[in-house]
């Protein structure tokens, strides 16, 4: 072909292809546009502009308004409505498209319009209506009406459906809200005992009864549980009997947050759970409403209530990976000490004089890297008492030590294990006086005496040295996987 030709084909055919990318394509991309607009029962309205919504069926009526940027519940009841349920209504109602339409209906009885559902809203200060009726006899749609039009529409049945809500469903059902990072003061009680928490520039500290560091678990734990905390059901009218249980709630906290900016101070959060309602399965709650919640019965059971379960418990917290040398003391029956010493080469870990088994010192190593407690035994002891629970002297005492040399090494963590009794094991920290209590599942990971380590910790002859993964997560409790020597 002629290099001319060519060039002018290929000129025609770009000219071409520019027209139809610049001209026909938005030409068609707005053809469908307003014949999407067109099908609109709503044209225009967006989502964010609808500002209440009244819902009317059989069941009665509901009213929702939007103020300050929340949905509320108006009528039958004033209550914060739930905004993603709130939200889908209004979003529905942008989005509800003909399917298709009837220009001359027959009267709104054979259409179910009569007996069905009414969905008013204003948006933009602009009231308008629609009305749904009855299933279409083909596919999955359903009849509704607009109010200023004689005509009878058929769109999807799952958007009408999401127009039915039901007041419990509407209903907001987180029963505390508040920031967990802005707590800075907690008090809480049961019938047997208070205690009063506060946040300060090191953690968080106990005021009442006690005085010394908080739980910081105990309590991260307590305020996401409060915070997450949503009802199962209501309660709008309770009975005399039902509000008694509120006199001596199983649980009640106060919470006071921190001003925000500028913002004046918000007032605390209140939250108590009572007895049980009448079905037995389930407490209620009383919260900022005048209505009650229902909750499950189980979930009192996550709520701390023993003045111990607010005490710090945290017995030793490093890195492991900060861990140079291991330091293991046992005392015997016969009244000697034996010492077992690893150490961490660049190959890994070497122990004498006995060898640990593969798995067993990463395994101890990571449960001693973030120990804690599981009650607290007593304040203090006198010799007597610690002899009893075999903490004077104690049947173990683990040390770990980080960078540096013999007196010059940095020391890490220090514990002292008494008696593994069927309730836990008894623990001191030497330079506390309080007496601790570690779940017995402990001594599976470290060995609390002389016996358990010949008998569970000690490797067979073959093994000398154990490399630890640094990754501690390898070491939470999963089984010891290492094949047994040949014999």
């Amino acid at each position: 072909m002629n290099p001319r030709t060519t060039a002018i084909l290929f000129v025609v055919a770009a000219a071409l292809a520019a027209a139809i990318y610049f001209y026909l394509i938005p030409r068609e991309e707005a053809r469908k546009e307003a014949e999407d607009a067109e099908r609109h029962l709503f044209p225009g309205l967006e989502e964010d502009s609808v500002d209440s919504i009244q819902l009317t069926s059989a069941d009665g009526s509901l009213l929702l308004e939007r103020r300050d940027g929340r949905w509320q519940i108006v009528e039958p009841i004033a209550f914060p409505a739930d905004t993603f349920a709130a939200d889908g209504i209004a979003s529905a109602l942008a989005q509800l498209v003909s399917e298709s339409k009837i220009e001359e209906p027959s009267p709104p009885e054979v259409y179910g319009l009569d007996s069905g559902g009414e969905v008013r809203f204003t948006a933009a200060g602009v009231e308008q209506r629609l009305r749904t009726g009855g299933k279409a006899p083909r596919g999955s749609s359903s009849y509704v009406a607009v109010e200023g039009s004689d005509a009878v529409y058929i769109v999807a049945s799952y958007r009408v459906q999401s127009l039915h809500k039901s007041l419990d469903t509407l209903r907001d059902k987180k029963i505390a809200s508040f920031d967990t990072t802005s707590v800075q003061r907690i008090s809480a009680s049961w019938p047997a005992g208070r205690v009063v928490v506060e946040r300060g520039a090191k953690g968080w500290r106990l005021t009442s009864p006690p005085s010394g560091l908080a739980d910081a678990k105990t309590l991260d734990d307590l305020l996401s549980d409060l915070s997450t905390l949503r009802a199962e059901g209501f309660v709008d009218e309770p009975t005399p009997e039902e509000m008694a249980g509120f006199e001596s709630p199983e649980f009640a906290v106060e919470i006071e947050l921190a001003a925000e900016g500028e913002a004046p101070t918000p007032g605390p959060v209140k939250l108590a759970i009572g007895g049980l309602d009448a079905t037995g399965a389930q407490r209620l709650v009383r919260g900022e409403q005048t209505s009650l919640y229902t909750i499950a019965a189980a979930q009192l059971e996550d709520m701390p209530r023993r003045v111990s379960a607010y005490r710090n418990r945290q017995i030793a917290e490093f890195t492991s990976v900060d861990a140079k040398r291991i330091e293991l003391g046992f005392h015997s029956d016969k009244g000697e000490t034996v010492t077992i010493s690893a150490i961490r080469g660049e190959d890994g870990w070497t122990s004498s004089p006995s060898r640990f088994a593969g798995g067993k010192l990463g395994g101890m190593l990571s449960e001693l890297s973030r120990l804690r407690a599981s009650d607290i035994l007593a304040e203090a002891m006198g010799p007597a008492e610690l002899k009893a629970i075999e903490l004077d002297p104690p049947r173990s005492i683990v040390r770990v030590f980080g960078e540096g040399e013999g007196d010059d090494a940095e020391l890490l963590a220090e514990v002292h294990l008494g008696a593994l009794r069927n309730e836990g094991i008894a623990a001191r920290l030497p330079d506390r006086e309080t007496i601790f209590q570690l779940d017995a599942a402990v001594a599976e990971r470290i060995p609390v005496s002389l016996e358990a380590f010949e008998n569970r910790f000690v490797a067979r002859p073959e093994s000398e040295v154990e490399v630890i993964d640094d990754n501690e997560e390898d070491w939470l409790g999963l089984p010891d996987l290492t094949p047994p020597a040949t014999p």
